[in-house]
C-alpha cells in the first residue's frame, strides 16, 4: 500500500502568511538529477515505527515528483508536487525527501503544541510584548491548524493514516474470539452464496471456511456462471474433501436457488454470503455463541472491516444497535447476518429481479415484523470485504416502497425517506 504513486490534496498557499508562518524548511542540495533533503533526526526517530501524514510545501516548479526514501536509499513512495501545500504521507522509516526539480521543500508541525511553538518562534509578530506575541501566535496557529485539517481530511495520506490506525487496532481486536459453543449448545450455521468469480476466490473464500475456530458450520456454494473447467473440477476436489462444502450448478435465478435450499435444511442457522468478502476464522464462533446465549433471537449481525484494492484491511465499518428507520434508508445491517432457518422461510426467502437490492428488501421484511430484542448486534468485527459499489437511490426507493407500502422520497444527496404516518 506504501508503494507507488498516490493521490494528494492540494490547497492555495495558506491565508496566514501575513504572519509568516511558512513551513519548516528541509536543508537540501542538487545532486545533478534530484533536489535530496534529508529529514531532521527527531522526525526520523518519530518514522522509526509508524507512518504519518503531513503537510508539505513546494517551492518549485509544477510537476515535479517527490521520491520518499528510508535510510539505505531505498524508495518508500513516489508522491505527484504541486506547488502550493498538500498533504503527503511519510511511510515508516522515512529519511530523505527527493524532489526531481530544484526548490524547497518544508513540512509543518502535525502537534497542536508543536505548531503553536513554531508560530512564536518563526511569525511576525513585530513590536509585540512576549505574552501578546504568545497569544497571537497561538490565535494564528489555530487556524493554521485548522486550515491543515481540512485539506488532509480528504487526503490519500489521511486514509494511509487512519488504514495503519485502523490494522494496530485489527491486531489488537479482530479475530481473537476465543469462544467455541459445543455443538449442543446453538444451532449449526449454514452460509450460503456464490463460490466465487474466479480460481483465487474461490481458493481464498474456501481457505476462510477451513481456518475457522468453530467447526460446526456448512457452505452450499454455487459456481459462477460460465464456470471453467478448471474452477469447477477445483471446486469438486475441495467439496470432495470436506463434507461440510457443497458445490450447485450456476442457476439463473440466484435469489430461487437458495430459497430451494434453504426449504432442504433442517432448523438451524442461515447466513448469506456475497460475491466480495470473507469472514474472519471467528466469525462461526461470534454468531454461534449469541445464539447460545440468546436462545430467543432470531437474527444477528456482526460489524465489518472495508479493504484496500490490494486486499489490506483499511478501515472498520462498526454499526449501531437494531433501527427499523435507519434500515429504511440504507442496509447497514449488510453482512454478516445470521437468522433462523424457519424464519428465513416466513419472511418469503429472497426475491429475484431486484438486482444490487435484494438483501436489502429481504433485510426489511424480515427484520421490520420482528421485536427489536429478537435482532442482535455483536460488536465485534467478522467479515472483510472492499467498498460496495453504490446503489442507485431510486432502486433503494423501490425496494422501500414494495415493503413498507408507502411512498419513498429520493433526497438531493441519494438518501431515501419514507412517508409514514404516527
Amino acid at each position: 500500500m506504501l508503494q507507488g504513486g498516490m493521490d494528494t490534496g492540494h490547497f492555495p498557499p495558506s491565508s496566514l502568511d501575513a504572519a509568516g508562518i511558512g513551513p519548516l524548511w528541509l536543508r537540501g542540495r542538487w545532486t545533478g538529477d534530484r533536489m535530496s533533503a534529508r529529514l531532521p533526526s527527531g522526525l526520523r526517530l518519530s518514522l522509526a515505527r509508524a507512518g504519518h501524514a503531513f503537510i508539505l510545501a513546494w517551492h518549485g516548479e509544477d510537476g515535479a515528483t517527490l521520491t520518499v526514501r528510508d535510510g539505505g536509499g531505498h524508495a518508500l513512495s513516489t508522491v505527484p508536487l504541486a506547488p502550493d501545500e498538500q498533504g503527503v504521507f511519510l511511510p515508516a522509516g522515512s529519511a530523505t525527501l527527493d524532489a526531481s526539480a530544484p526548490g524547497r521543500l518544508g513540512l509543518y508541525p502535525r502537534s497542536k503544541l508543536g505548531l503553536k511553538l513554531h508560530a512564536v518562534l518563526n511569525g511576525r509578530f513585530p513590536g509585540l510584548p512576549a505574552l501578546r506575541r504568545w497569544r497571537e501566535a497561538s490565535a494564528a496557529a489555530r487556524d493554521l491548524r485548522a486550515t491543515h485539517a481540512a485539506l488532509l481530511e480528504h487526503s490519500d495520506a489521511r486514509r494511509q493514516e487512519r488504514a495503519l490506525a485502523f490494522r494496530r487496532y485489527r491486531a489488537r481486536f479482530v479475530g481473537d474470539f476465543d469462544t467455541v459453543p459445543p455443538a449442543g449448545a446453538a444451532p449449526r450455521l449454514c452460509f450460503l452464496g456464490p463460490l466465487g468469480r474466479d480460481m483465487e476466490a474461490v481458493a481464498a473464500r474456501l481457505a476462510a471456511l477451513a481456518a475457522q475456530s468453530d467447526p460446526n458450520w456448512r457452505f452450499i456454494a454455487f459456481l459462477p456462471e460460465e464456470a471453467p473447467p478448471a474452477l469447477a473440477a477445483f471446486a469438486a476436489a475441495q467439496a470432495a474433501r470436506d463434507p461440510r462444502i457443497s458445490v450447485r450448478d450456476a442457476q439463473e435465478c440466484p435469489a430461487s436457488a437458495i430459497n430451494m435450499q434453504v426449504e432442504g435444511l433442517e432448523d438451524g442457522l442461515v447466513c448469506l454470503l456475497p460475491y466480495e468478502g470473507l469472514p474472519t476464522p471467528d466469525a462461526v464462533a461470534l454468531l454461534r455463541d449469541a445464539f447460545a446465549r440468546h436462545p430467543d433471537a432470531v437474527a444477528a449481525y456482526t460489524d465489518e472491516e472495508r479493504t484496500s484494492p490490494d486486499g489490506l484491511p483499511e478501515a472498520g465499518l462498526f454499526k449501531p444497535a437494531y433501527n427499523r428507520h435507519l434500515l429504511r434508508a440504507t442496509d447497514y445491517v449488510g453482512a454478516l447476518l445470521a437468522v433462523r432457518t424457519a424464519a428465513f422461510r416466513s419472511a418469503g426467502g429472497l426475491h429475484g429481479g431486484l438486482g444490487p437490492v435484494t438483501l436489502h428488501e429481504f433485510h426489511l421484511r424480515l427484520l421490520e415484523p420482528l421485536a427489536p430484542g429478537a435482532i442482535l448486534h455483536i460488536p465485534r468485527i467478522a467479515f472483510s470485504a472492499p467498498e460496495p459499489e453504490p446503489v442507485d437511490p431510486r432502486l433503494t426507493a423501490e425496494a422501500v416502497e414494495s415493503v413498507l407500502g408507502t411512498s419513498v422520497d429520493v433526497l438531493p444527496g441519494g438518501g431515501v425517506r419514507p412517508h409514514l404516518t404516527p
